[in-house]
């Protein structure tokens, strides 16, 4: 454990507190017993209980992991870069990418919000309150979990006097598969790639690639900016939605720094800027990372998004 003795409240759930802490004069939800155990994509869940509040259901949903992902992401000795952390948010074994829905008597519920804890098996560092979570349930403590809380506001004004059908939708959300690393010589260049879960093959042609920025930095706040940057328009064959594709400067780019030198002064770090989307039916555009001066050559890392499974619904009455 972290050290921390923290005192045990006792079980309780409220449509706006958290797994163990309440707003005052908060009212208790009726606990609706579920125990519902379901296996999708690739992972067992279990839907212990349902709570009906004032204000909507509150649902808590377990899904069960695998501690392969700490041999792989963790500890790091360094600072992960935004696209590890995308890549190691994809693959994290207790993340939940999905998007759930309620279907109470007929009417869909979609979730306001909620809140999320992780329990790693054989891990001292593991939060006392997720093992009350574990213990209240009756999770196996040697299995990795995930358990999260959602809240579903009615759609009617009232509660409803009675609950005749009760249905969880479970949406997948888009995650991002790795595809080529490549750089760009210039306008005409194409890149093979295949769409790693349709199997795919798709050509990607350079249209323009040019550094752009004005000024070698920008002022403010006494912090110098970078503000180079190299702007990537392309096509594909066969074509993808906007969404589907986006291509990502491997460098973090340049770090803004003071403008009257202090070494105690915080570290900042700057990625990309806004560009304007390409006009033009197919044109598909990214842009690198900021920098002080347009670098020789520039590492893209292409990333395809893509759900891993299809929707579920699950009846629970």
């Amino acid at each position: 454990m972290n050290g921390i003795v923290i005192k045990r409240s006792p079980w309780r759930v409220t449509f706006d507190g958290s797994f163990w802490h309440h707003p005052p004069r908060a009212r208790s939800g009726q606990v609706l017993p579920l125990e519902k155990i379901f296996s999708w994509a690739g992972k067992k869940w279990v839907l212990p209980a349902a709570y009906l509040c004032g204000q909507g259901v509150v649902l808590d949903l377990c899904m069960e992991a695998v501690r392969s992902f700490l041999d792989k992401w963790g500890p790091k000795e360094y600072r992960l870069t935004s696209l590890e952390l995308t890549l190691l948010q994809a693959e994290h074994p207790l993340h939940m990418d999905l998007s759930p829905s309620l279907t109470v008597n007929g009417k869909v519920l979609k979730y306001q919000g909620g809140m999320g804890v992780g329990w790693y098996p054989h891990w001292d560092r593991n939060d006392q309150e997720a093992q009350w979570l574990l213990e209240h349930y009756g999770l196996d403590p040697d299995k990795g979990w995930s358990i999260h809380r959602y809240g579903f506001p009615w759609a009617t004004k009232r509660r409803p006097r009675r609950l005749s059908s009760l249905t969880l939708t479970l949406t997948p959300d888009p995650i991002p598969l790795p595809g080529p690393l490549f750089t760009v010589d210039g306008p005409g260049q194409e890149i093979s790639f295949v769409q790693p879960v349709t199997g795919q093959a798709h050509t990607l042609t350079v249209e323009e690639y040019e550094p752009q920025g004005e000024g070698d930095c920008q002022e403010d706040n006494g912090m110098v900016y970078p503000t180079r940057y190299i702007t990537l328009t392309y096509r594909l064959d066969p074509d993808l939605p906007q969404e589907a594709i986006t291509l990502q400067d491997r460098a973090e780019g340049d770090r803004p720094y003071p403008k009257e030198s202090d070494p105690m002064a915080p570290q900042a770090s700057c990625s990309t800027t806004l560009f304007t989307l390409p006009e033009g039916p197919g044109l598909h555009a990214t842009v690198s990372s900021l920098y002080f001066q347009p670098p020789k050559e520039v590492q893209w890392q292409m990333l395809l998004w893509e759900k891993r499974s299809d929707d579920i619904s699950i009846p629970l009455f």
